[in-house]
């Protein structure tokens, strides 16, 4: 690969990063306000924190320790994959 397409790559990476981190700060952003709100006991801040632990748990972990352990990546580069793999699979999800 060449540099300009490594470092295409890289741009895309960082996008998609940034989009993940913006979607995962709404979505706590949105269990914040209806814990405030509601408290600990209404069912939309358990479903939210449950659902923010098996996205990290199932998606982003594994993601992770895969680019980490077995791709030989920097820490950097995985976070950015592991991330953008989230945005991907948001992509699929029908609201």
């Amino acid at each position: 690969m060449s540099n300009k397409q490594k470092e295409k790559v890289e741009d895309v990476l960082v996008k998609d990063a940034r989009r993940a981190l913006w979607v995962l700060g709404a979505i706590n952003l949105l269990i914040l306000i209806f814990f405030l709100g509601e408290g600990f006991g209404s069912g939309i801040v358990i479903i939210g924190l449950v659902a923010q632990g098996v996205i990290f748990v199932f998606l982003l972990l594994p993601v992770f320790l895969y680019q980490v352990l077995r791709q030989k990546l920097s820490l950097k580069v995985a976070t950015y994959k592991a991330l953008s793999s989230y945005r991907n699979a948001m992509e699929h999800v029908s609201w």
